[in-house]
């Protein structure tokens, strides 16, 4: 968990981190509390932006934690959950499918490829899939 204290009215530095931490996955607790399921990749990840916090000023700490019964744990859980995402993807892929005939090849391929890139970041943030 990594709970924040960002310095005054610093919008570049709030959505800086907030990117961050939407981009390796980290579920909001509330305003300036954040979960990622326990690895050392999750807790490096805390590590950085709780040195990008301290170094403009802010106060960050990072801790860990386990879930103290099932009920907390499911609910814990229930913050990753990815259906929003795969919707959404599931969405542009059917736009490409139909779109795909009209398309140049080299339109198409670059079309894919971003969907491709969007795949794996959705993927790499799953912690609990299914």
């Amino acid at each position: 968990m990594l709970i924040t204290n960002l310095p005054g009215r610093n919008p570049t530095l709030r959505m800086r981190i907030w990117r961050a931490l939407k981009g390796v996955g980290a579920a909001a607790l509330r305003d300036g509390a954040y979960v990622l399921p326990s690895s050392k990749a999750s807790r490096q990840a805390l590590e950085n932006q709780a040195a990008e916090i301290r170094s403009a000023g802010g106060a960050a700490h990072v801790l860990s934690f386990d879930a103290q019964s099932p009920e907390q744990s499911a609910t814990l859980i229930a913050l990753f959950d990815r259906t929003a995402d795969y919707q959404h993807l599931h969405t542009r892929l059917r736009s490409f499918e139909r779109d795909l005939k009209k398309l140049q090849e080299s339109a198409a391929r670059q079309r894919l490829a971003g969907l491709g890139r969007e795949v794996a970041a959705i993927v790499a943030r799953d912690y609990f899939p299914g």
